[in-house]
């Protein structure tokens, strides 16, 4: 059976981005407002949400994998905590390469992994690398902007998570 997946970028659409750096420690990590809810409402539809975020801050020696590991150990806590679940975090650590976004790598070996439907599926970030990335693998994409004044051009614009939830819940089952 194939699966519906939300991939979902994690700075800036499931936390607060730290502004000049880099998320190293749990204590740095601050839920955005309405992404469990947004994460619980995709778990609820039978979404798969599926973390695939860039994070160099380990090749560049700012933090270790084992430091990115539980800064998302907490992460997942948090949001359990909200009733809330990610079914799988994919991560590249490098500055270029068939993982990093805007290539659609970790989006394509997800998929694989889980048997997700790329054209009925959707990614969901905050910047021009998600949505490119989230196009070249094929699937729908969602901007999470406070405005809809951008050049970035995505299939839809939302402005939080738990509106991008809704738009998925809405294109899914439209006779519910």
């Amino acid at each position: 059976m194939r699966h519906i997946a939300a991939f979902l970028d994690r700075d800036g659409v499931i936390n607060r981005r730290k502004i000049g750096g880099y998320i190293t420690t749990p204590d740095e990590f601050i839920l955005l407002p309405e992404a469990p809810e947004g994460i619980a409402l995709l778990n609820s539809i039978g979404v798969l949400v599926i973390v695939v975020t860039n994070q160099r801050g380990i090749e560049r020696g700012v933090m270790t994998e084992e430091d990115l590991k539980q800064v998302h150990r907490f992460m997942i806590a948090e949001l359990k905590k909200q009733g809330a679940r990610i079914d799988d975090i994919l991560f590249c650590p490098h500055s270029t390469g068939y993982y990093r976004k805007p290539s659609p790598g970790m989006i394509l070996a997800a998929a694989e992994r889980h048997q997700i439907e790329l054209p009925s599926s959707f990614t969901i970030g905050d910047t021009d690398t998600d949505i490119l990335a989230g196009k070249a693998a094929g699937t729908r994409t969602i901007l999470i902007t406070p405005e809809r004044k951008t050049d970035i051009e995505a299939d839809f614009y939302a402005k939080s998570l738990y509106e991008a939830a809704e738009l998925i819940r809405r294109k899914i089952t439209p006779h519910r």
